[in-house]
């Protein structure tokens, strides 16, 4: 997964990203957990979904987070798994 952080005039945090799966179908689809941390204990999770070798996503976040993780606890991905 690679992603983007862009503040917003409100306030608020946009995370843009790509999940990149390789040797899959154009029409694998997965859904993938992911932690997104705020510093001290806050965190959200939820998930992203991947179609095919390249899926991008959006979230509207509250506030810039301090850490962005997919699939942390390998349960879906390998675990040559990798966060840019």
């Amino acid at each position: 997964m690679e992603y983007q952080l862009q503040d917003q005039p409100d306030g608020k945090t946009l995370l843009t990203g790509t999940v990149t799966q390789h040797n899959v179908p154009d029409d694998w689809f997965m859904i993938l957990p992911i932690v997104i941390s705020f510093g001290g204990k806050q965190e959200a999770r939820g998930t992203v979904y991947a179609l095919g070798p390249k899926g991008s996503f959006q979230i509207k976040l509250p506030a810039r987070p301090t850490k962005v993780e997919l699939d942390p606890h390998h349960w879906v991905l390998s675990e040559k798994t990798s966060t840019k």
